[in-house]
């Protein structure tokens, strides 16, 4: 079961260093500073209220339930309430956090309006971060 799981677990990193993008993990307004890490954002929308086993679509609407995908080793510990800005007009709060998958946290996130994200750090469109991030992110690893 050793090296199944072994498989897997490389599996599952190429993955995410593959799909994933950059982003910011914070809270806001800031007070703890900004941790820069990557993550997979998953968008599903979903028809609700619909009576099963009919197709007329009495009371249907469309809902969207967006997760996001994190390496345990960037963000062990989610916190509800703690924002994920992937860009200058995408930026989520974490909502609830779902137990953790082995090398990977899901979390259930709600999208914020674009007047919520007024002032919010963002990582670059290339993927690179803010010089003053790179910095405040590594401080504490050096005891400032």
């Amino acid at each position: 079961m050793g090296r199944f799981r072994a498989h897997i677990r490389r599996a599952r990193r190429t993955l995410h260093e593959h799909l994933s993008v950059p982003a910011l993990y914070f809270a806001w307004p800031l007070r703890d500073g900004v941790k820069p890490i990557h993550v997979r954002v998953h968008d599903k929308f979903g028809s609700v209220g619909d009576l099963k086993g009919t197709n007329f679509h009495y009371a249907e609407i469309e809902e969207n339930s967006p997760r996001i995908i994190m390496m345990r080793s960037e963000v062990d510990n989610p916190s509800r309430g703690m924002v994920i800005s992937i860009g200058a007009t995408e930026a989520y709060r974490i909502d609830h956090v779902l137990p953790p998958d082995d090398i990977t946290v899901t979390v259930k996130v709600s999208r914020l309006h674009s007047s919520e994200m007024v002032g919010m750090p963002t990582p670059y469109e290339d993927g690179s971060l803010p010089l003053f991030l790179t910095i405040t992110a590594f401080l504490p690893a050096i005891g400032a």
